[in-house]
């Protein structure tokens, strides 16, 4: 078996559809004089403050731009090809989502008069760009798994010239994982406002009396985001979603029985996450006992 790289295509692909929705979505910001559209169009219960979503997009921008010049650079490149797979997984899915993003862009650009159908385009590009990202993610997790293994047994075994070859989990997870699971839950945070913001369109109805049906969106986002921690041991995704209820908090439109149960609502989702990464008595009490037996046995 010899070494691997993507194709030059592919990395191509990737670099301009980035590069090009970041110059769409920078002259959207420059148009709206600093605000995210989603802010002033989609005015809803649940529409976090514009900066809580610009910023989100921002981090997601700066680590797949990271990302990008990794994948371009003649490092990382090993004969277990983690590199090259890890760029063909994202690939396409990252593009799909990035012309998601510009669609929505481009549309308020040109509709910028026309609020319902904005929003319905970005609701669309959103679903789209999830749906995308989801298929990602249940691509990387096996193998970010299997990785994380490989290196725990080269550990064991003490090789420490295998395991300085080739991409580490930490970077796979830097600059493949993380942000695939940020753009995935920036994605289920617009939808949720967005479905929010088409539904009083369609409906008529007034800002209070879409509150309770809106407090319920939030509900089933906040069950989204603990089922990706259950089966994709995905805390990218919590911590994004965890960041917009935060902006959503912040927002100075925000009623106040929205902000405490989005109190209540990230309180709920930190404490299901530390459950599941930080290991109770039992567990550290049964991982010592097994130590100790080790040691034991090396001795005799």
């Amino acid at each position: 078996m010899v070494e691997r790289c993507p194709s030059v295509a592919l990395r191509g692909a990737i670099t301009f559809a980035l590069v090009l929705a970041i110059y769409v979505h920078a002259q959207v910001h420059v148009a709206t004089g600093g605000n995210s559209w989603r802010g002033f169009i989609s005015q809803t219960p649940i529409t976090p403050a514009w900066w809580s979503d610009a910023l989100l997009q921002i981090i997601a921008f700066a680590l797949q731009l990271a990302s990008i010049l990794y994948v371009w650079l003649p490092v990382g490149y090993s004969i277990d090809q983690k590199k090259t797979v890890l760029v063909e997984i994202v690939g396409f899915p990252w593009i799909a989502q990035w012309a998601a993003v510009i669609a929505a862009d481009i549309v308020h650009l040109a509709l910028g008069s026309s609020p319902r159908v904005l929003v319905t385009t970005s609701l669309a590009g959103s679903l789209a760009g999830f749906l995308a990202l989801y298929g990602c993610l249940r691509r990387l997790h096996p193998l970010m798994v299997r990785v994380a293994k490989a290196e725990k047994a080269l550990r064991s075994t003490r090789d420490v010239a295998l395991l300085r070859t080739g991409t580490r989990w930490v970077t796979a997870y830097v600059l493949f994982r993380l942000p695939t699971s940020l753009s995935a839950g920036l994605a289920a945070a617009r939808i949720t406002s967005d479905l929010a913001a088409v539904a009083m369109s369609a409906l008529g109805a007034s800002f209070d009396t879409a509150v309770n049906p809106s407090l319920g969106l939030l509900l089933a986002t906040m069950v989204l985001a603990v089922i990706m921690i259950n089966q994709l041991d995905d805390v990218g995704f919590g911590g994004t979603v965890l960041a917009w209820l935060l902006g959503l908090i912040a927002a100075s439109h925000t009623l106040l029985i929205v902000k405490g149960f989005c109190i209540a609502l990230a309180m709920a989702l930190a404490m299901r996450a530390a459950f599941k990464y930080f290991p109770d008595d039992e567990d550290v009490a049964t991982a010592e006992a097994y130590l100790h037996l080790r040691e034991a046995g090396k001795r005799l």
